[in-house]
């Protein structure tokens, strides 16, 4: 008989369960525990690093662990960074490996965002930064 536990609070929940046969044969208790985790982590923080012709860099913090989504959405096209927060929260990506050479300034765009283990997805961190080619 299904039963469901969106009604519990996140945390730790323990299942308990005793099966009956037709027969009236019962079996011993079987226990489970698990993590209930519907609540998403907080947006990183993030800068923009220009290494001034070597490779650019976001870094910032999250929650310890968090995998970490690093979206440059302009100029076009797209790319995406991923890396992971470390058990501190810290996290580095480096972006661009020179975004720009000859002048003139473009302004770049970052979105970020950190994923909980559980799949929970933060709210979007956005970077707009003028880099100097």
């Amino acid at each position: 008989m299904p039963r469901t536990v969106s009604g519990l609070g996140d945390g730790t929940l323990t299942l308990s369960v005793i099966s009956t046969d037709l027969a009236g044969n019962v079996s011993t208790v079987r226990t489970a525990t698990f993590t209930k985790d519907t609540t998403a982590p907080g947006a990183p923080t993030a800068v923009y690093t220009d290494n001034n012709n070597v490779a650019d860099v976001v870094s910032g913090t999250a929650e310890a662990n968090d995998s970490i989504t690093v979206t440059k959405t302009a100029p076009a096209p797209n790319t995406t960074y991923p890396t992971t927060a470390n058990g501190a929260g810290a996290y580095t990506a480096t972006v661009a490996a020179v975004n720009g050479k000859p002048n003139p300034v473009i302004s770049v765009t970052y979105t970020v965002t950190a994923t909980d283990a559980a799949g929970n997805t933060s709210a979007v961190t956005t970077l707009v930064y003028s880099d100097t080619r």
